[in-house]
């Protein structure tokens, strides 16, 4: 086995003897035996330098697909067989398998063969591959533009970006991932083409947007602010667009715009929770419809429920998962209320806290209060949240405790004499709320008020 070191950014010599290495050398063995190239390539080979941890081996090859999947355990991606990609099982490990994009290589070395792959490829920093006999082959100098900290097209900037307009999201993301400087011709292809984004299908724009948010919430706002910069962010996002210069009164806001608010917020944000990411970018997304100016004040009164509004026909139009759009709308409609947790009745904060979605409502509304800059505030909600949270679970244990004095549908049924209707669900509702505002765990005092409610 070699033992493989680059000229290095950051990284480790690589061990071919560990996994998933192992295996990828025994692939491209069998490859290479069959009488075909094979190498490691792209974000693999750009994470290892960076010394960021792999968590797939990606290979090219010049051997047909057909003959592929006649000698190795294949499976299909998806529309895969179109882009001639596979998923490869092999020794301990399982490799993206992908025949290299240029057909015009002949039966020539693999130097010439990845170079010719390589000018097809989309930025410099992708265009790296790793031979088995532990070579880097680097023909658009990936490698110096890795250690300038610069994004660059592979080739032609206007070609690279026509061919797959989806590249334009993909540099943001790789700019504020790696803390790279976009290339100003690439810069400048990416602004020129920015309304050809909307061509790309949905699908893909959400994953490139699932991606970013993927990152961490310092690296997401670079992304988002880049984004801005290319003009594609009123393309993709033109609900978050939208919040740029919309003022908010500055003794509640001294981080400035709703936009700037945003950013803050994300930026307090140092998890790679993609869900939460999206939570906070989403916020205050009801800002801009309910902004109003009323004696000399910036309001935005009922922003929370229009942000549920808008954040369900964002995630439509996206194509998110319906669960999630339902988790990032009810986070929108209820921060607000979130903020004000120690104000509320114990009855409606039971029914927040026990909602599925409290924990993302939490840390959204503890990224939005620091946003503020305000410590004492955000010290102040943190407690306030955990004693709300610890009555919550003491109620829980009394009602479990006291579990006898629960009256069914079909008690207050009983009690009433009201006949199976909406009815019922609302004193049901009602006394269990009038006994958590008043701790009361008494089955006879319950009777009484259904009885009393019913009357009514």
């Amino acid at each position: 086995m070699t033992t493989w070191k680059p000229d290095p950014i950051a990284c480790d010599p690589i061990d071919w003897a560990e996994e998933p290495f192992r295996s990828a050398l025994g692939l491209m063995g069998s490859i290479r035996a069959a009488g075909y190239h094979a190498c490691i390539v792209g974000g693999t080979v750009r994470d290892l330098i960076l010394g960021e941890k792999v968590q797939d081996v990606d290979i090219a090859t010049d051997m047909p697909m057909d003959l592929l999947r006649s000698r190795f355990g294949c499976y299909d991606i998806g529309k895969s067989k179109q882009f001639g990609l596979v998923l490869v099982k092999y020794g301990r490990a399982t490799f993206e398998v992908a025949q290299f994009r240029s057909t015009a290589h002949g039966g020539g070395a693999l130097a010439e063969i990845f170079a010719a792959d390589a000018s097809l490829r989309d930025f410099t920093i992708n265009t790296l591959a790793l031979t088995g006999e532990g070579e880097l082959l680097d023909p658009m100098g990936g490698l110096p533009d890795l250690r300038a900290k610069v994004l660059r097209a592979a080739g032609s900037a206007e070609e690279r970006l026509l061919e797959d307009v989806l590249r334009m999201l993909r540099a943001p993301r790789f700019a504020a991932r790696f803390g790279l400087e976009i290339e100003d011709s690439l810069r400048l292809a990416i602004r020129r083409h920015a309304r050809r984004i909307g061509s790309a299908a949905r699908e893909r724009i959400s994953g490139e947007i699932l991606k970013m948010a993927a990152l961490d919430g310092e690296r997401f706002a670079t992304a988002l602010e880049e984004m801005d910069a290319l003009d594609l962010l009123r393309e993709v996002l033109p609900e978050v667009h939208a919040l740029k210069g919309l003022p908010q009164p500055l003794e509640w806001h001294p981080e400035g715009d709703v936009f700037a608010h945003t950013l803050a917020a994300l930026r307090y944000n140092e998890s790679r929770d993609p869900e939460l990411n999206l939570a906070i970018l989403c916020h205050d997304l009801g800002k801009a419809e309910t902004y109003k100016l009323i004696d000399g004040r910036h309001t935005f009164h009922g922003h929370d429920q229009a942000g549920r509004e808008i954040v369900a026909r964002l995630a439509g139009r996206l194509g998110l998962k319906r669960v999630l759009g339902d988790r990032l709308a009810f986070v929108a409609a209820e921060h607000m209320r979130a903020k004000l947790i120690g104000e509320m009745k114990p009855s409606k904060v039971q029914r927040l806290i026990d909602d599925p979605t409290w924990p993302l409502l939490k840390a959204t509304t503890l990224c939005d209060c620091a946003a503020a800059g305000t410590a004492g505030r955000l010290a102040d909600l943190e407690g306030e949240i955990e004693q709300a949270e610890k009555r919550a679970a003491l109620w829980r244990a009394k009602q479990e405790k006291g579990s006898d004095c629960i009256l069914a549908g079909t008690e207050i049924m009983r009690i009433t004499g009201l006949q199976p209707g909406p009815r019922i669900g609302e004193l049901m509702r009602d006394v269990r709320e009038w006994a958590l505002d008043n701790d009361i765990l008494d089955r006879d005092r319950w009777i009484e008020y259904v009885k009393s409610r019913a009357r009514e």
